[in-house]
Formats: structure tokens, sequence, C-alpha cells
């Protein structure tokens, strides 16, 4: 606009831009991020309206990227002018609101800060030592693990989901992780006396049952599996929820 108002004379332009975002933004009339900048369009608009009176501006999208000349040179330019700030133009020849630091862009401003919590939570998450026990079940950060649990648990029960994550963390009422928390004396598989009871032997290694999980391997049933049956409940022996309390 400052170009078209230092015109001697100006009857019919019409302004090509590449970004039909910003065409749309020119009739917004509600506040939304970066809108000072449109104001300041309508604000050049106005003053060269009133020294051409008449003239007739038009805001043309064209396509970027395919070669049109004039706007590649005008790509080119912009690009040279943010990564040098001595290939701008001379301050006094800028509109005044690019003379001076342009105010910082709050949804900007929130995406690179939410960017830098997330780098250094990863950082400080592969020094943790929390982070050997958890690689054993998912070698992505929390939140990639966050992100992949919460779309499996979103169709299954929340009872169901609760144990799938008592399984996964190994926070489970398994002696092992009974005698973590000091409920219990010791961390051995009451059925075969193995040294540690854990989810691993719990469900793949305790002999006590290998025929009940055999039998589910070989002999896959049409309905859903309860979760919440243990094949402890066969064995008189077998009895977390005593020790648990």
């Amino acid at each position: 606009m400052q170009i078209l108002y230092e015109r001697p004379k100006v009857t019919r332009v019409t302004i090509y831009i590449d970004n039909s975002a910003t065409i749309q933004a020119t009739q917004l009339r509600r506040a939304a991020p970066s809108h000072y900048l449109i104001d300041e369009v309508h604000r050049g608009l106005k003053m060269v309206l009133k020294k051409h009176r008449g003239a007739k501006i038009r805001l043309q999208w064209i396509p970027a990227h395919v070669g049109v000349p004039g706007n590649e040179a005008a790509d080119e330019e912009a690009k040279k002018a943010a990564s040098d700030p001595r290939n701008s133009s001379p301050p006094n020849r800028l509109p005044k609101l690019f003379r001076t630091k342009l105010p910082i862009s709050s949804s900007a401003a929130k995406r690179v800060y939410l960017e830098e919590i997330h780098q250094h939570h990863n950082a400080a998450w592969r020094k943790s030592s929390r982070r050997l026990k958890f690689k054993d079940f998912d070698k992505g950060t929390p939140k990639e693990a966050s992100k992949c649990f919460t779309k499996i648990a979103d169709v299954l029960p929340r009872k169901v989901a609760s144990l799938l994550v008592q399984l996964r963390t190994g926070h489970a009422p398994l002696n092992q992780h009974l005698h973590n928390i000091k409920s219990i004396d010791s961390p051995k598989c009451p059925n075969c006396d193995y040294a540690r009871e854990t989810v691993e032997h719990f469900i793949i290694r305790c002999p006590a049952f290998t025929t009940p999980e055999m039998h589910c391997y070989e002999q896959p049933q049409p309905k859903a599996v309860d979760l919440h049956y243990r094949p402890s409940s066969r064995i008189p022996t077998r009895s977390h929820t005593s020790s648990a309390s």
C-alpha cells in the first residue's frame, strides 16, 4: 500500500497473493492472532483511496511454486529479507509498523513454549532411571505411549483398562509388587517357589497355570475372555486377596 500511495496516479491495481488464508483474513471482523497486520492493510488501503479517488484495488489468489516469474521473484526476496536484516529495505522505506520489532503472537509463543517443555521433558526422561523399566514395555516417550494406550483403552471398559495398566507396569497384586510396597515379606511365587512372582512369571512361566494357559492359546473361544477371572481361584493355596490386605 505504501508503494501505491507514492505513485502519482493509480486507477486499477491487482495484488497477487499465494496465501488464500491471508485474503480470507481481510474479511474478518472479529479479533484473531496477528489481526493487527490486517488492520494495517485496511489503514493503508484507506490512505491510498483517499489520495487516488475512484481507484479499483483487488486481491487475487495465485498458486505458489508453479513457476510464475513474478511470484517466484517476490518469494525469493522475502526469504532474503527474513534470513538477514541487511537484505531488508531501509527503515525509512518501510511502513511505520515494520520499523520496530513486531509484537509476539500469543499462539506462536504458546506453541514454542510447549515445544520447549516437551523437549526438556524428553531429555529428562532419557536420563531417568525409570526409563530403564519403562522401555521394557514401550520404547517411546511417555507422551507417545499415552497416546497409544488411550487409543486402545477408549474401546475397553474402565476396569479392563485399569487391569491392563497394572499388568503393563507390573503394579499388579502379585507377590513381587506386594513385596516392593512392603505388604508381604517375600516376593516368591506361592505355587512353584520361584524367586519372584512377576507378571511375566504369572502369565507365562508358572507351571501351576500351564494347563489353563495352553487351553486359552490352543482353543480360542468365540467370546472374549474375562481378564478378571484368575486361574488361581482353582488352586486353594493361592490367596492374593488376603496377602494384599
